[in-house]
């Protein structure tokens, strides 16, 4: 409404100028504005605002983010799921606008939004792919109602033969993860000189040897799951399989890392040491049809039970071979494991004594999270996995289906913490057999057929889709990166117009007197004279 200047005003800078019509600003150099503000009520508000900084300056770091290759995470979250629907139409909408900078919304859609319970999480390489993936979700949420039963995720540590080359290379740009991953090089070092970043290079002969897979697989998981909890992520519980349950006793704060690393390498070489010829079968049997073959071939036992139709046998490689021989002929199929020795059966009996005594030193606290059994299938008290407890963890068979039964009754997601995807598969079988499988979700680890950025980003939306409260900014190492604007929040739109019968309620629960008086009510199309 400015129309004459008053010459009181002071106006001494040539470059201040008071906006009386709208005008282009200059695209290049600091610009600045002021703002004021003048309400009826009397508040005055003043602003004086600066231009955002040039894309080209923003600092960038060195280190490695999960959110650095070409596919992108978009998160999404409101209050209720009908108003994070009506975000996700708006999100479609933006994305939809040429030239979107992909990478800035995902950005500031993560750390410029609180984290509300409502959850949706899509991924893609481009703008395109995430628009799809949205439809995806509202087309089979329109179809059938959000059921959860969310209450967490449950991490699944890999057991040995998961391991591969250079699984950690990927890996070793993020800090956390590197110097993880380096505090266990110097315990191991200490331990007898074990070259660790040496051995996670070796040829795959040589990490299928038992005291170099044992003490890799469990650092690598280890760093693994440093970098998740600097990402916010934690589990609901934790188990593992045969030498992952090691790690997931340590992650759970049972046993510290100082003593677990170094109980874990004398271990594997310990079973090094076993003479005797053997070998692992994986077959598609359940249990009780697997124990018949035991009487037909001597010197084999049941090593693991991974899920309702998959065992594992371990024994002696001549009747491991025969077994293998027989199954087949019966079309059953079957899977010689890449071990080096029968775990989980009587070939390990000679050295239990001295891994007893390797295990007399700890003293195992309650855990952190709640931790599932290999032995009994159940849960188990942390302060229970004492010396023993670990000799009979190595000896007797891994009832790990029993333990995935227990897990999924009471959480829907699992996660599988190390190089491998197995223990994932195994939890889609028990899925299958004993739940519904469209409220239930399992992701493997970090596997050698996708890069490590896709699996981390597959980890995450899944600890963010099932209620943590993600530390964006760690996620993203800190960058600096350039906001843009984000669709409104959507408020969800509720009548209150009064019904028919709410206003009879009303009205004969009423004593007092009142005038006539004439009520319009649009919900019942209806009109009312009331005295």
């Amino acid at each position: 409404n400015l129309r004459n200047v008053s010459r009181r005003v002071n106006r001494a800078s040539k470059n201040a100028k008071i906006a009386i019509q709208s005008q282009h600003l200059a695209e290049s150099g600091d610009l600045w504005a002021a703002v004021s503000s003048f309400g009826f009520g009397g508040t005055n508000a003043h602003v004086v605002l600066k231009s955002s900084p040039n894309p080209a300056g923003i600092e960038q770091h060195d280190n490695l983010d999960i959110t650095s290759a070409q596919s992108h995470l978009l998160p999404l979250s409101a209050h209720n799921n009908k108003s994070l629907h009506f975000l996700m139409r708006s999100y479609i909408d933006l994305l939809a606008v040429p030239n979107t900078d992909v990478g800035a919304l995902c950005f500031s859609a993560a750390v410029g939004r609180e984290l509300l319970p409502a959850r949706a999480v899509v991924l893609g390489q481009n703008a395109g792919e995430l628009v799809n993936s949205i439809k995806k979700i509202l087309a089979k949420s329109e179809s059938h109602a959000y059921e959860s039963d969310a209450k967490g995720v449950v991490w699944l540590f890999s057991g040995q033969g998961s391991q591969y080359q250079g699984m950690a290379s990927q890996l070793l740009g993020f800090p956390v993860f590197k110097n993880a991953l380096d505090y266990c090089a110097s315990l191991l070092k200490d331990e007898d000189g074990f070259d660790l970043h040496g051995a996670l290079q070796s040829e795959p002969e040589i990490l299928q040897q038992t005291q170099v897979a044992q003490p890799i697989i469990f650092s690598f998981e280890y760093a693994l799951t440093q970098l998740y909890f600097s990402f916010g992520m934690k589990p609901a519980a934790v188990a593992g399989h045969s030498l992952g349950e090691l790690t997931a006793a340590c992650v759970a704060g049972i046993i510290p890392v100082e003593e677990m690393l170094p109980f874990v390498r004398r271990r594997s070489k310990l079973m090094s040491q076993v003479t005797t010829s053997g070998a692992m079968l994986g077959a598609q049997l359940n249990v009780a049809h697997a124990q018949k073959y035991l009487l037909d071939f001597p010197g084999v036992e049941i090593g693991a039970v991974n899920s309702d139709r998959a065992v594992v046998f371990s024994g002696e490689t001549d009747a491991i071979s025969s077994l293998d021989q027989a199954l087949k002929q019966q079309q059953i199929y079957t899977k010689v494991l890449r071990v080096s020795h029968a775990f989980h059966s009587a070939q390990l009996t000679p050295i239990l004594g001295a891994l007893e005594r390797d295990a007399l030193h700890f003293k195992p606290q309650p855990g952190a999270f709640p931790i599932f059994s290999n032995v009994s299938g159940k849960e188990i008290s942390g302060d229970q996995m004492g010396a023993k407890y670990w000799v009979s963890q190595a000896r007797k068979p891994v009832l790990f289906g029993d333990c995935l039964r227990q897990i999924l009754s009471a959480n829907s997601t699992v996660l599988e913490i190390g190089p491998g995807g197995a223990l994932s598969a195994f939890a889609e079988t028990v899925i299958e057999e004993n739940f519904s499988p469209e409220k239930k979700q399992t992701c493997a680890g970090i596997i050698n057929s996708e890069s490590a950025e896709f699996s981390m980003k597959k980890a995450v939306s899944l600890h963010f889709s099932s209620g943590s409260m993600i530390n964006w900014y760690s996620v993203y190492s800190d960058r600096k990166r350039r906001k843009r604007l984000l669709p409104d929040y959507p408020f969800t739109r509720s009548s209150h117009w009064p019904t028919l019968s709410e206003s009879r309620r009303i009205r004969s629960s009423d004593n007092d007197f009142h005038l006539s008086n004439h009520v319009i009510l649009p919900a019942e199309n209806t009109q009312m004279f009331s005295a």
